[in-house]
Formats: C-alpha cells, sequence, structure tokens
C-alpha cells in the first residue's frame, strides 16, 4: 500500500528529475551539434588532431547521454505508471 505524499516530497523529486533529462537532453543536442561541424567530411582536407579528438569526445558524451536520456524516460514512465496505479486504487 502506498502512502499519500504529504510534504510534497516525491513531487520534489520528479521535478528534480525532470531537470536533469532536460538538462542531459541539451546536453545530447549540443554535443550532436559540435560533433557534425568538427566530422572530417564536412572539414575536408582542413585535419588538426585536436579537431578529430574533439570530434570523438563529441560522439562518445552524445552517445551516453543519449542512452542516459532514453533509461530515464523509460524508468520515469514504468514509475509514474506504477505511482498512478496505486494512486487510483487507493481513492
Amino acid at each position: 500500500m502506498m502512502t499519500k505524499d504529504q510534504n510534497g516530497k516525491f513531487k520534489n523529486i520528479i521535478n528534480y528529475i525532470l531537470v536533469l533529462l532536460g538538462i542531459n537532453g541539451v546536453i545530447c543536442i549540443l554535443t550532436t551539434i559540435f560533433g557534425l561541424a568538427t566530422d572530417k567530411r564536412l572539414l575536408g582536407s582542413y585535419d588538426l588532431s585536436i579537431i578529430s579528438t574533439i570530434n570523438k569526445l563529441m560522439w562518445n558524451i552524445q552517445f551516453f547521454s543519449f542512452w542516459i536520456l532514453v533509461l530515464g524516460v523509460v524508468i520515469g514512465s514504468i514509475v509514474a505508471m506504477i505511482y498512478t496505479f496505486f494512486t487510483e486504487n487507493n481513492s
């Protein structure tokens, strides 16, 4: 049996998680843009080792931030479904 959220702690936790997922989404988008901007196919013959390093770093950050975002959305939706199920049955 789930107890009522007396002082709003659950709501505060959910808002905090949503802010983190929003920041992670922004990181995902920015690293995709920077990764594309430093791509060898766009730069052509202009090749510096630091640009290649930045490109690899951006794609790695983008890959992991995307999967963290996906897992956060999936786990968050499961938690929301369980929370809704228990609160509707208790009412």
